[in-house]
């Protein structure tokens, strides 16, 4: 899962009208979700249909530069491109959809596991080797597992304003119960991220790795649970390593951003809940204590 346009494009080129060209590595890893069956999701954060139709377009057009698909390739089959409207449709059509278009915005770990249950793998079957024949799951076709997920997260290089935003990223895929790698970018080298919400992600790479360029390329082996970057499947947690309640949270997101009166919210990245701001006078307090008395 990419969290913004910033994890895929080479940041040279990313503000170029329909000139933006991925990251090194990142065609590379995209053609492997392809050939294995995982799915790759690009997530944006925008509401208006223009720009999502822009997003596909940018994509479509970095496809088309890369060396790693043939020319008459548009990238439709590459990755899935979800924005905050976009209709809330599983491979069953069930009711599990927290429906962040109704009931919030992002950041929030509903824009996650919507996205991912609104999208249908069919999982890799076993034996195969041997002269063994290959066998299938029984229920073989369902949505990613949250746990199995990992999300990329990648600093605005163009407004460094937005490292709020790219914590608040952070804390909702920690959340969602996802694992989490940012792509740090280096200029001269010096780190120009929020090393705090660095801090926050299981990994931290300067790039998907390229062959023939001597950097380690990021394969889905790599990233994979258990795999070189970790061992035990994740659990949703806030920026504190505690464990939460992603129903309760993302309630609770929702009426934060509803600014009913008479209540306020502890922003901070790994506190989300509510506080009531209706304090007991001192005569309710005198009261109180009378009747203990």
């Amino acid at each position: 899962m990419f969290y913004g346009e910033e994890t895929i494009y080479d940041p040279a080129t990313a503000e170029s009208d329909g000139g933006a060209t991925f990251r090194p590595g990142i065609a590379r890893l995209l053609m492997e979700c392809k050939e294995i069956g995982t799915a790759a999701l690009l997530l944006s954060e925008s509401e208006s249909e223009e720009h999502k139709a822009t997003v596909k377009s940018k994509f479509a057009s970095a496809v088309q530069k890369s060396d790693h698909f043939g020319t008459d390739s548009s990238g439709d089959d590459l990755v899935h491109i979800r924005c905050m409207d976009f209709e809330c449709h599983g491979p069953e059509d069930s009711d599990e959809f927290y429906n962040l278009k109704s009931r919030g915005r992002a950041p929030s770990p509903a824009f996650l596991l919507d996205a991912l249950r609104s999208v249908c793998i069919e999982p890799r079957g076993f034996g195969g080797s041997s002269g063994f024949g290959r066998g299938q799951w029984v229920e073989p076709r369902r949505s990613p597992l949250r746990a199995r997920t990992v999300v990329f997260l990648a600093g605005d290089w163009r407004n460094s304003s937005q490292a709020t935003t790219v914590a608040e990223r952070c804390a909702a895929a920690r959340a969602a119960g996802t694992r989490v790698i940012y792509l740090e970018e280096l200029v001269c080298g010096f780190v120009l991220d929020d090393e705090e919400t660095m801090s926050l992600c299981d990994g931290v790479v300067d790039s998907y790795g390229n062959d023939g360029q001597g950097l380690h390329p990021i394969s889905l082996d790599t990233i994979s649970t258990p795999g070189d970057y970790w061992l035990n499947p994740p659990l949703p947690r806030d920026c504190e390593g505690n464990g939460v309640s992603v129903n309760e949270l993302v309630d609770a997101l929702r009426k934060k951003r509803e600014a009913e009166s008479g209540n306020r919210v502890d922003e901070s990245c790994g506190s989300m809940n509510i506080v009531d701001e209706d304090v007991m006078s001192e005569d309710d307090i005198e009261a109180i204590l009378a009747d203990l008395n």
